[in-house]
């Protein structure tokens, strides 16, 4: 039984030397990647005015048609109860389409998302292509 028990608490801390490593991964990426761009707060409209609405974090590349995203109450929760080592939240990367789609509206661009990717929780990379036929006048 105790080498059993050994085993498992082997197995625990190789996972969570994984995850550690993972997201010091990510953390690398969104340095390198998103460093020096500034970050501007967006926040969802919201079509019942009890609604709350949703409010994003978000650093535009625009040049690169890249952003990195994350919901400013996930961000709360995440550092607030796990120092920043929470697990992925499966519900959210729908959420981050939808509001990568409404950042970009409101920018007056004409975009479309290609992809919404994971780079450390609860950090999302969303990369975009923009209607480039329309020119400001």
């Amino acid at each position: 039984m105790n080498g059993y028990a050994d085993r498992v608490h082997s197995l625990m801390l190789s996972a969570i030397a994984l995850a550690m490593l993972a997201g010091c991964q990510g953390m690398k990426y969104a340095m390198d990647n998103y460093n020096g761009v500034k970050m501007q707060r967006f926040k969802m409209p919201v079509e019942n005015p009890g609604d709350d609405a949703a409010e994003f974090r978000i650093f535009d590349r625009p040049e690169d048609g890249r952003l990195s995203m994350g919901s400013v109450a996930a961000m709360g929760t995440a550092r607030g109860l796990t120092f920043g080592l929470a697990g992925p939240h499966g519900g959210l990367a729908p959420s981050m389409r939808e509001g990568a789609e409404a950042y970009l509206a409101s920018t007056g661009r004409t975009c479309a998302v290609a992809s919404v990717d994971l780079i450390v929780e609860p950090q999302y990379e969303v990369v975009y292509r923009c209607d480039l036929s329309v020119v400001d006048g």
